[in-house]
């Protein structure tokens, strides 16, 4: 059987690929004694993982892109290039393309 292989956390391999289903009955092949909820287990951890790394990192973006008034407007603290009071570049009104491409 060819395909690669995933040493899941309590040691046991797995192979993932085109080779574990079998052309005729479509059967998946784990290998022998390998248990299934194990498997699962640690596909879910390694999803879990995953989609808590990403939703920090939006996080991060969003706290680059926070709301500030500044006279009296509602503007991007990032694209603003808004620090100390005033802005370096023209104020942007917040919520910026930025929020609103995550948000939609």
């Amino acid at each position: 059987m060819s395909g690669s292989r995933w040493e899941a956390p309590d040691g046991l391999y797995y192979r993932y690929g085109a080779a574990l289903h079998d052309a005729d009955d479509h059967s998946c092949q784990l290998g022998e004694g390998t248990q299934y909820s194990v498997l699962l287990g640690a596909i879910t951890r390694v999803r879990d993982e995953e989609i808590e790394r990403l939703s920090a990192a939006v996080d991060r973006v969003r706290n680059l892109h926070r709301p500030v008034e500044h006279r009296g407007r509602t503007i991007c603290v990032e694209c603003s290039g808004w620090g100390n009071g005033s802005t370096d570049s023209p104020p942007t009104v917040h919520p910026c393309r930025t929020i609103n491409a995550l948000d939609s």
